[in-house]
């Protein structure tokens, strides 16, 4: 973006804010935006998104490179595998230095009264709402350069890094498929140690998990329903993607 652009957009207070969580994408108002490419991933495309607080990232991150690896090396994949060991790097740096903020701490560390936390969830939501038709991603809204946790009711801190999968990679409902059951095997563990040692914070916890897993599969099949759709867009670059001429940031947010 030049600087005239940012000003056109009424943005410029807003760049001041993007702690840049993901390299590759950029959270502004209520979409999701391409930092390289310079452009909006479209609006019907879903987007899954991964917390470097949730701890199966690094397993995750780790599935996906060696799934890229079987794949035939084109440069959208040598690009890819780039990418991924680049996140695995930062997830991994910012989980060994930060190990008491996984998000364990959003589920039982805030003390905030439910009835706040609802109320403020549905003004991200409903603000989220008016700038985009339906929700990229069910999990995390997009929200001036930042990302609302829908399950924790508050922001990404921001020094927390992000993943971003998009919607038309073909690998992504086999990912999905791999979160849930790593999630499950996490569960497990949350489940047997509250048989051992009972504990309220356990139990939300418990709680958390089992609607993450949850919401996942309603994440899952918003991809599947977007592949069986659109199936020529899917693992390739297509032409919707393409930077528009002219002011085309302060008309992609004019058009939200």
């Amino acid at each position: 973006m030049t600087p005239q652009e940012i000003k056109d957009a009424g943005i410029e207070h807003l760049i001041l804010r993007d702690a840049e969580q993901d390299f590759k994408v950029a959270y502004v108002q209520g979409r999701f935006f391409h930092r390289e490419k310079q452009y909006f991933i479209p609006r019907d495309e879903p987007v899954y998104t991964v917390r470097a607080g949730d701890p199966t990232a690094l397993v995750l991150i780790k599935a996906y490179n060696e799934a890229l690896h079987a794949e035939d090396a084109t440069q959208i994949v040598v690009d890819h595998r780039a990418t991924s060991s680049k996140m695995y790097d930062l997830v991994r740096s910012w989980q060994e230095a930060n190990v008491d903020k996984w998000f364990v701490e959003g589920v039982i560390g805030k003390n905030v009264h439910p009835a706040a936390k609802l109320f403020l969830a549905d003004l991200i939501t409903i603000d989220a709402l008016r700038y985009s038709t339906g929700l990229q991603d069910l999990l995390h809204i997009p929200y001036n350069y930042r990302l609302w946790d829908t399950l924790t009711c508050e922001f990404i801190p921001e020094d927390e890094p992000v993943i971003t999968f998009r919607g038309k990679d073909a690998l992504l409902v086999k990912i999905i498929d791999k979160h849930n059951e790593l999630l499950q095997e996490f569960l497990e563990q949350l489940q047997y140690a509250g048989c051992v040692a009972p504990d309220d914070e356990l139990d939300r916890l418990v709680t958390y998990v089992t609607d993450f897993i949850d919401l996942n599969e309603s994440r899952k099949d918003a991809v599947i329903k977007f592949h069986k759709e659109n199936p020529t867009r899917v693992g390739v670059t297509c032409a919707l993607e393409q930077k528009p001429q002219g002011n085309w940031y302060a008309e992609a947010l004019k058009d939200n």
